[in-house]
């Protein structure tokens, strides 16, 4: 068991693993997101090692800079503790894109504020290659009406990441999915939109608003950093896209009085608590048990050149288990994928060509044309949890 649970997201194993292996972004995994996380990852992994603990240092690293930097930012070690407080309860124990932008959205505001604009561009240019939600943070930086060295630098960074990926081939296949469909039809896609219970708006609305009216208080402008930090989280309500915003609604909390700053800290000293035991000793959130021990069972009954399928259930196995699937590229099992033209069909063609030496399935295979497959190819081997695995007749 673990002392706190960690989110181990299963793309944040899985798509680094399978670049390690040889596959392409974009051209052989449907990556929605821009890919500076997934490659700073993969390389991550191919240093020190595909273990889950190793993931959670990568994610503890990428606090502590964000902590270094709030600290030079702010000067103040108690606006660090709230920022930590706020971390913690809003998903910052899990690995994302959003958590990433934490650093960088900092160093932009720390730079765009010395006016080096130069360097500005550069931090944005990259802040865009790790999720295209940066884009929000151009609004305060226009605010600050940035020199022409701001789009230089961006640019820059811009045109050595467009010749590298038309180097590899894969320019178009990029469009595809981080631009056309990621930026142009993800956010309307359906099942995609997914709105707050009223009590998870009161209570984050709660922390929020008393941080923009601080920041307003002290400068309104400085109120824009924090809603670009946080506008990432339409329209997918979920806390952990609030994390960009978070450091600057901790320094907005610190320009309250000290009567508000009093409830605001209580009124998360409480939160914490809850989450505290909620969290403690149970396992990591997608790297449940059985998830760990049906991994563990392919790796020993299958070989290294064998390939697999998982469908309805977490895609990390494939990692874990250390096997390739049987599909190629690989298309995330979500409804707003499965559902654009040929998916589905091109899914099927590589299960009926390739042949997987094993498929596990959790509940019923209702991949149009799987379950037939199972019946006539293969033979039902292990149940380990909510999974069956079905192993290929000979």
């Amino acid at each position: 068991m673990n002392l706190l649970t960690f989110t181990i997201w299963p793309e944040m194993i899985f798509w680094p693993d399978l670049i390690i292996k040889g596959w392409l972004p974009y051209k052989d995994i449907a990556i929605a997101h821009n890919p500076l996380l997934i490659l700073s990852l993969a390389g991550w992994m191919q240093v020190f090692g595909t273990q889950i603990w190793l993931i959670k240092v990568f994610t503890l690293l990428i606090a502590l800079l964000s902590g270094v930097l709030l600290y030079r930012i702010s000067k103040s070690i108690l606006t660090v503790i709230v920022w930590i407080a706020l971390w913690f309860i809003m998903g910052g124990l899990g690995l994302w894109f959003d958590l990433a932008l934490v650093p960088l959205g900092l160093l932009l505001y720390l730079l765009a504020s010395k006016r080096k604009w130069f360097l500005a561009g550069i931090c944005w240019g990259i802040m865009f290659l790790t999720k295209q939600t940066a884009v929000w943070f151009l609004i305060p930086i226009l605010f600050l009406r940035p020199k022409k060295e701001f789009p230089t630098g961006m640019g820059i960074i811009l045109i050595i990441f467009l010749s590298l990926i038309w180097k590899l081939g894969i320019l178009n296949d990029y469009w595809q999915w981080a631009i056309k469909f990621g930026i142009g039809i993800l956010p309307s896609a359906v099942g995609q939109l997914k709105l707050p219970t009223p009590k998870n708006l009161i209570w984050t609305m709660a922390i929020i608003i008393p941080g923009i009216i601080g920041l307003t208080k002290k400068n309104w402008k400085l109120s824009l950093w924090a809603m670009a930090g946080i506008a990432g989280v339409w329209p997918r309500w979920e806390v952990f896209h609030f994390q960009p915003g978070l450091p600057f609604i901790a320094m907005g909390l610190s320009y309250l009085s000290k009567k508000m700053r009093i409830i605001s800290s209580l009124f998360i000293f409480i939160i914490v608590m809850l989450f505290l035991g909620r969290d403690l000793n149970k396992p990591d959130r997608f790297i449940e048990p059985e998830i760990l021990e049906v991994s563990q069972y392919i790796n020993q009954h299958t070989q290294p050149t064998d390939t697999i399928f998982v469908w309805n259930t977490w895609d990390n196995i494939y990692a874990l288990s250390d096997r390739l699937p049987a599909t190629r590229p690989w298309i995330p099992q979500l409804p707003w994928y499965l559902s654009l033209p040929g998916v589905l069909t091109k899914m099927q063609s590589d299960l009926i060509t390739n042949r997987p030496e094993m498929i596990i399935v959790s509940k019923s295979p209702d991949l149009p044309g799987l379950k037939e497959l199972i019946d006539n190819k293969y033979q039902q081997e292990i149940i380990i949890g909510d999974l069956t695995v079905y192993r290929k007749r000979i």
